[in-house]
């Protein structure tokens, strides 16, 4: 199955149009709208080639989807996390990883980044397999309608959830969204049925951390923290990614096969998928993408680039994880899933927050809320 990259226009919001209508329809970011009600005939805030726009409404009006998408509390089950792997070199640095920790007392877990699964080579897009990302969480939008998954994250300590900014700013307020209007689900695998073999957990939020330089108009600086109300109990479907501390710092990714894993559309346009994908992507060198994006936004030091053509992350996604092996059998989360251009494009590549340029503000912000 291909796994194709969508991105909703991030800017088409009647608070921002007045303001910047060339933005306005340029970006998409991957943050779903699948369980929004739209209007008869959406309003569009700004006019724009017919190919360029994707019309959302003036507000999100989050429902309650079919019965199988309510989120249920499911008990956790402990179970000992050790699966090797074994990576073809393409992978995974050429250097031996000192640790996925920095030395001395910390908040992350030493045992971090393994999955439950061999591991195999993703051609093209594919539906995953359980406990083959156990760090996947899906972020749903709390209403009083009922609730809805909007957005990727990924598990990094039994606290935290690492996600992107515009996952929780508000489409019709640009405002921070507050912990009550926000749960995460961990550990699942099929949002649409209870017998798949799974154990998630549903957890409650105390508080939403967003990187202060957060720009929803360019998505510069797209990460954020979800501190969660309870502990998570880690075991075979609910597992911490590695932080790259040590991993990949200063190192060129180009040409690298990363992964990347959601529940996010299949298709320009098309349906969620109800169960997690993934897929394998080619990082791209920066120049090369900035000059993809030159006339939209600024693409920085800040970003990764990664896959094109039938490859790629897609809407719902967004807040989800863009991981590379490491030569010590871990995934270690090098990006966050942020914008892009439609689906899959031809010679144009999703945009990924790049982890290792926030590491310190990560650790310090998780440091300061065990």
């Amino acid at each position: 199955m291909k796994f194709y990259l969508q991105y909703v226009l991030f800017s088409c919001i009647i608070w921002l149009c007045v303001q910047d209508i060339v933005s306005c329809f340029l970006y998409k970011s991957r943050r779903t709208a699948r369980q929004a009600r739209y209007p008869p005939s959406p309003k569009l805030c700004c006019t724009l080639a017919e190919d360029e726009v994707h019309a959302i409404s003036p507000e999100y009006k989050l429902n309650t989807r079919s019965s199988s998408y309510v989120t249920t509390q499911y008990p956790p089950k402990l179970v000992q996390a050790n699966a090797s792997v074994s990576l073809p070199s393409i992978l995974y640095s050429n250097e031996t990883r000192k640790g996925a920790r920095r030395s001395g007392k910390t908040p992350f877990p030493a045992e971090c980044g393994r999955s439950q699964v061999p591991f195999r080579r993703i051609v093209g897009g594919q539906e995953s397999v359980i406990g083959a990302w156990p760090w996947m969480a899906i972020i749903y939008y709390v209403r009083r309608r009922g609730t809805s998954a909007e957005c990727g994250g990924v598990l990094i300590t039994k606290k935290h959830v690492l996600t992107a900014a515009h996952c929780i700013v508000s489409s019709r307020r640009g405002t921070t969204m507050r912990p009550r209007q926000l749960r995460v689900r961990l550990g699942d695998y099929d949002l649409t049925t209870d017998a798949d073999g799974a154990t998630p957990v549903d957890v409650e939020i105390e508080s939403v951390i967003k990187y202060k330089g957060f720009d929803l108009r360019t998505f510069q600086n797209d990460v954020a923290i979800l501190l969660l109300k309870t502990e998570v109990v880690f075991d075979k479907h609910v597992f911490p990614i590695c932080l790259p501390f040590d991993a990949f710092i200063g190192e060129d990714l180009a040409n690298r096969n990363a992964f990347a894993a959601g529940w996010g559309t299949v298709s320009y346009g098309g349906p969620a998928s109800p169960k997690l994908q993934e897929v394998q992507l080619r990082i791209w060198e920066n120049p090369r993408c900035e000059v993809v994006f030159k006339k939209d936004v600024p693409i920085t030091q800040a970003n990764l680039c990664a896959g094109d053509g039938d490859k790629d992350a897609c809407r719902g996604d967004s807040g989800g994880p863009l991981m590379l092996a490491s030569s010590d059998g871990r995934f270690y989360l090098i990006g966050i899933v942020s914008f892009g251009k439609k689906c899959a494009e031809p010679g144009i590549p999703g945009v990924y927050t790049r982890v290792t340029n926030f590491i310190d503000w990560i650790e310090s912000n998780v440091e300061t809320t065990m």
